[in-house]
This record gives structure tokens, sequence and C-alpha cells, in this order.
């Protein structure tokens, strides 16, 4: 299964921890020169917050489960 949703969302230290990861690449990908401007060039060349990521991905998910008939298979199995 390609796409999965995990059972417990991130904590926000985690969040955090994968920010700085990201803006640490960023910042020794394009060097001292954009030091200040980390979030601009992230939001530029698509690298947005992880927060924000992970909720597009939950959406994402959870919009294609309702519109697959997956969803009322489950529905239907649980019901009963």
């Amino acid at each position: 299964m390609r796409n999965f949703m995990p059972s417990v969302s991130p904590s926000e230290s985690q969040l955090r921890s994968l920010n700085n990861c990201v803006n640490r690449a960023v910042y020794q990908v394009f060097g001292d020169n954009v030091a200040v401007c980390v979030n601009d060039l992230r939001c530029f060349v698509g690298l947005h917050d992880v927060e924000e990521l992970v909720e597009r991905r939950r959406l994402k998910f959870v919009d294609r489960l309702i519109s697959s008939s997956i969803s009322v298979d489950l529905f239907l199995a649980n019901g009963l």
C-alpha cells in the first residue's frame, strides 16, 4: 500500500526537528547569503513547513478514502 496514515500524529518537537533539518539543508545548499531568508527560499522552491505538508497528506488520504468504495465497505462492515 503506497499511501498510509500513521495512527499517531507527529509531536510538536518532531515537527520542529524536521523543520530544522530542512532549514539546515537549505542553508548548506545555498550558503551564507540565504541565512536571513531561509523561509522565503523554502516557500519559493515548495518546501513548506513540515506541519503543513503532514496536514496536506492526511487530508489527501482522507479525501481518497471517502471517495473510494472501500470506505463504504468498511462502514457497512463495522456498522453491522
